[in-house]
């Protein structure tokens, strides 16, 4: 991910969900997947995992960018857009999220700040939208600043 920019959705958030039975069935707001994949995400040699950074009249709910260690060899940096529904959201509503995921993404890459945290590093946007702990939409938005 941080070297190739290859990312994979089961790895990076569907399989843990599911995998700590215990912690998925305590999910219930967005806020307790945020704080998840925050955890997941800070095991890592490459990144500063920063939460709720404001971004052009937004607050960007994930950025990844480069930790500053001189022999870091990150090419990539992330901003990260959760969406969380209730189990009984529709799929009308889940697609209105993704969307609305994809709109922010855009957005926060307006905000000239966002480059100085970057550290030269291609800058990606991701998305994820839940249903309760299930993951049902995801990808990458085109972003450029």
């Amino acid at each position: 991910m941080a070297i190739d920019g290859e990312w994979e959705a089961r790895a990076f958030a569907r399989r843990p969900l599911l995998k700590y039975s215990s912690i998925r069935n305590s999910i219930d707001r967005e806020a307790d997947v945020q704080g998840f994949l925050r955890a997941l995400l800070c095991i890592n040699q490459y990144y500063a995992v920063r939460p709720e950074v404001e971004l052009n009249k937004g607050f960007c709910d994930l950025l990844l960018s480069p930790n500053g260690r001189e022999d870091n060899r990150a090419k990539f940096s992330y901003l990260i857009e959760l969406k969380y529904a209730k189990a009984d959201a529709s799929d009308e509503q889940i697609a209105k999220m993704e969307a609305d995921a994809k709109a922010q993404l855009l957005q926060y890459t307006g905000d000239k700040q966002i480059a100085s945290v970057l550290y030269g590093t291609e800058l990606r946007g991701l998305y994820f939208v839940f249903r309760a702990h299930e993951l049902v939409r995801y990808g990458e938005e085109e972003v450029k600043l």
